[in-house]
């Protein structure tokens, strides 16, 4: 990991463009920032955009105008459907713009596409030079064998300050990718 994430200045506003499926991922997601927040001494201006939304071409030019502007970016979906593939059109041409991103959050919950998704998002933050925080692991078991996941111990191992967005219920298994 770079450390772009590094240069943000302590107590100043930083900019959150959040995107989310429903309010249960926006819920998480915000909470986990109000943590970040704290123990940054940060606060935060949050952008939040439903992923549906940005569906529309009428709604793209000022949700690009809001990325533009923020410094961290966060994706907070479910892992049981792809993200559709106009939104990843969008959400890669409208970085390709520049601005003051530094860091790009996945959560994504478990689920038959969470490591593609993962991927594409791993992917545009490389691309981006963008710091890169995710929930999954990164090595994906084999598939068919099921490994129970704590996702609480997943996060610790990522950052301490994704906890707060890990499920308090527990466990899921995992069966990877090709199921």
């Amino acid at each position: 990991m770079s450390t772009n994430i590094n240069t943000i200045p302590q107590d100043k506003r930083l900019n959150v463009f959040l995107v989310y499926d429903d309010a249960a991922c926006g819920v998480r997601a915000f909470d986990g920032f109000c943590r970040v927040a704290k123990k940054l001494k940060a606060d935060f201006k949050t952008f939040a955009w439903g992923t549906d939304w940005l569906l529309d071409p009428s709604l793209q030019p000022e949700a690009s105008g809001e990325l533009a502007r923020a410094e961290i970016l966060a994706v907070s979906v479910h892992g049981d459907k792809d993200l559709p593939s106009t939104w990843k059109e969008w959400f890669g041409a409208a970085l390709k713009k520049g601005g003051p991103q530094r860091l790009l959050i996945a959560v994504v919950e478990p689920g038959p596409f969470s490591h593609k998704i993962e991927t594409f998002l791993r992917m545009i933050a490389n691309f981006q030079g963008l710091d890169f925080i995710s929930n999954l692991p990164r090595e994906l078991p084999p598939a068919f064998q099921p490994k129970q996941i704590s996702w609480s111990g997943v996060i610790d191992t990522v950052s301490p300050l994704l906890r707060p967005l890990a499920r308090p219920s527990g466990q899921y298994a995992h069966w990877g990718i090709n199921e």
